[in-house]
């Protein structure tokens, strides 16, 4: 079976020594990748691992495996994106991928065949619904093609028991390219392989036996803030209680960094306005977070709500105040205040309606506002109980408090779609370089290229000399000098970070370095790539 439900970062990496129009031959080793990784949500179909998947994030109270209680925190409609990832800039440069441990050789025959002898390379697996990297130990064998063109010319796999398949052809949906950069004997010194894949039937990635599209999103977090709370205690609103678990969602103006939560509180301060404590929001009565009393509200409306409606279908006005009652009277508040407010409060629900809520949204609505209205009217003789100053006991509820949510494993159905630019070195070149001194001036193609964030530029010295390497932007603008001094004989390299003479980062684009030494100035192009 293929690995399907894998979430690969790359598809294959190519070797190679020799070229022609027919094939490639030789060996190569990835030296650099970069993946950009587009994950959006799917209807769930027919294979196996879609059963128990949704669409919609929640949160759970008490926990996950037992809910009695969950919070919609997220939905996804079919074609929304769930996540757009991007592999780290260290795996631009061998010495990252030697880090994470990514060892990828692959063998090409002039025939049209490749293999890949024993190598690691890292990818993300889904299990129970979390998803997690994964550095595998892989082989395998295929078949390419290429249509001989050496500047971005047409590339694809036709066969692979791993990877991703693709074709030649840059309308396919699937397609990929090559560009070749010789080394100092004008051989294939080193490749750029880029291709774009989306899972399916096609690229034969992300499906199960029989063809179903099978990729799922495992998410076990939720981003989180930690220090929220007390930002706005200290500098906004010090009536707040600050409690010791994360607040969900993202961050806000002012507060602390992000973090991933698996248990967390539900704390609104904005409301639907989005600004700050203007009294739209729904857990102001309960110093903003979702505690156990809130919880008991909600679930009195509903239940009240949905007997009064069993019995009489067509009377909503009725089941609101009916419902709204049950809620005031729970906690307590005057019935000469709940019967005044209870009249008024499909009034509110209509206008929440109107306003393209739905009704089960507006009902609740109008609870919320029930209760300041009645509050109101009791002139202080009565509040709905704020229990926000610590976290619910779960072996005494009439005390209520601040309810924990955990974030338990859910899986979204998911369809990715992978563009990727791999750099790979030619494994023969690089020996001979090494045995070789020059008998020549040369500039050879700096490598990686593209590059993010540094690059190696090398140059070979006949004899000894004054060198300068400089950078320069397409104006012919110096950038930034690498080297300006006598040099001895031999092959040197020199490290561009891709900052300008300040230290600035520059930007993506593509750039120029020159290589002057006695009579001899060459120059080339280099990407960079962010």
């Amino acid at each position: 079976m293929k690995f399907s439900r894998l979430v690969l970062i790359f598809a294959f990496l190519f070797v190679a020594s020799s070229l022609s129009a027919q094939g490639i031959s030789g060996e190569f080793k990835l030296t650099g990748v970069h993946v950009q990784y587009y994950d959006v949500a799917r209807d769930s179909g027919d294979a196996a691992e879609d059963e128990g998947s949704t669409h919609t994030l929640n949160l759970s109270w008490p926990t996950a495996d037992d809910p009695q209680f969950e919070f919609p925190v997220e939905h996804f409609e079919s074609g929304d994106t769930i996540a757009a990832p991007e592999t780290p800039e260290l795996l631009w440069v061998p010495e990252g991928l030697a880090y994470v441990g990514i060892d990828l050789t692959l063998i090409f025959s002039e025939d049209g065949s490749f293999e890949i002898p024993t190598s690691t390379y890292p990818t993300t697996r889904t299990e129970d619904c979390s998803t997690f990297a994964a550095i595998p130990t892989i082989q395998d064998q295929g078949t390419y093609e290429w249509d001989g063109n050496e500047d971005r010319g047409q590339f694809g796999i036709g066969e692979s028991n791993i990877f991703d398949l693709f074709d030649a052809d840059a309308e396919a949906v699937n397609h990929g390219w090559i560009t070749v950069f010789p080394d100092f004997e004008g051989r294939m010194g080193s490749l750029a392989i880029e291709w774009e894949a989306i899972d399916g039937t096609d690229s034969n990635i992300g499906i199960d036996d029989e063809g179903n599209l099978n990729r799922q999103m495992g998410i076990s977090t939720l981003p989180a803030d930690d220090d929220f709370v007390a930002y706005l205690r200290d500098n906004v609103n010090p009536d707040l209680n600050v409690g010791t678990f994360p607040t969900a969602g993202e961050n806000y103006a002012g507060d602390g960094e992000e973090l991933s939560a698996n248990w967390m509180y539900l704390f609104d301060p904005v409301g639907p306005d989005g600004d700050l404590f203007t009294d739209d929001e729904p857990l102001q009565f309960t110093g903003y977070y979702f505690t156990y009393n809130f919880l008991v509200a909600v679930k009195t409306l509903k239940d009240a709500f949905a007997g009064y409606m069993a019995q009489n279908p067509t009377d909503i006005p009725g089941g609101v105040a009916f419902a709204v009652e049950a809620v005031l009277n729970i906690f307590g508040a005057p019935s000469t205040v709940v019967t005044a407010v209870s009249e008024q409060a499909y009034d509110q629900v209509e206008t929440l309606i109107n306003l393209g809520l739905t009704l089960e949204e507006a009902v609740q609505g109008g609870m919320i506002w029930s209760i300041g209205a009645s509050m109101v009217a009791a002139a202080g003789s009565w509040t709905f109980p704020d229990d926000s100053d610590h976290d619910v006991d779960l072996a005494n509820l009439l005390e209520g408090g601040r309810l924990v949510f955990e974030m338990g494993n859910q899986c979204v159905p998911d369809l990715q779609t992978r563009i990727v630019t791999t750099i790979l070195a030619n494994v023969l070149t690089v020996e001979k370089e090494e045995d070789l001194l020059p008998t020549k001036f040369a500039l050879r193609q700096n490598y990686p290229n593209p590059f993010n964030p540094s690059t190696t530029i090398a140059f070979d010295l006949p004899q000894g000399s004054d060198v300068t390497v400089t950078v320069l932007n397409l104006l012919g603008e110096t950038v930034r000098t690498l080297h300006s001094g006598y040099m001895e004989r031999g092959r040197y390299t020199v490290v561009f970070d891709g900052r300008d003479r300040l230290g600035t980062p520059l930007p993506t684009g593509m750039y120029l370095y020159r290589f002057t030494a006695q009579d001899y100035t060459a120059t080339k192009k280099m990407l960079l790539m962010k």
